[in-house]
């Protein structure tokens, strides 16, 4: 699995078969995609991605491509927890995930759009074995995890696979 930023808070997931693509509300080059999921909901626009077979903007339950994708709402924020190559993510903006911690189960990796607080509590619940942040306040996601902004790995693109999952909890930013 890739997970690519691709510039204003919008993702790129990559699997063996499908493309997630996160938000592209913002983007200014365009993309290509089979999925199309907005983190918020809110009138979207579709201009940028081509070749998009689904677009999720709300709570429920999909499939699509092998992927188990599954939607949770709170105050017009969603999170999606989804089933990709055998690991377990969940995605969304830090503090709807913050208000349905109740509703959330272990997942192996967490990706969280950070521009306000991130509550280290809910690391916690998720147990994840990697941490990905983006957004405003991602280093601030950082120091709030107690990690130290000057060694967390900052990149583009994170490529992983179950069999390459670390032992202990890692933090990675995109930018």
């Amino acid at each position: 699995m890739e997970i690519t930023y691709l510039e204003n808070k919008c993702l790129k997931i990559k699997g063996k078969k499908t493309v997630l693509i996160f938000n592209p509300n913002l983007l200014i080059s365009k993309t290509v995609g089979d999925v199309v999921i907005f983190l918020k909901d809110i009138n979207y626009d579709l201009k940028k991605v081509d070749e998009y077979r689904l677009v999720i903007s709300g709570p429920g339950e999909y499939e699509i491509g092998g992927i188990k994708i599954s939607g949770k709402e709170s105050e017009g924020d969603l999170m999606y927890s989804l089933v990709l190559e055998k690991m377990e993510v969940i995605i969304g903006i830090a503090e709807a995930v913050a208000r349905l911690k109740d509703k959330i189960k272990v997942h192996q990796i967490a990706i969280l759009c950070v521009d306000g607080e991130l509550q280290e509590s809910v690391i916690t619940v998720i147990e994840p074995r990697i941490v990905v942040l983006y957004g405003d306040n991602s280093l601030g996601g950082v120091k709030s995890l107690g990690k130290d902004v000057a060694t967390v790995l900052k990149t583009k693109k994170l490529s992983t696979s179950k069999d390459k999952l670390p032992e202990e909890m890692e933090v990675v930013v995109l930018q």
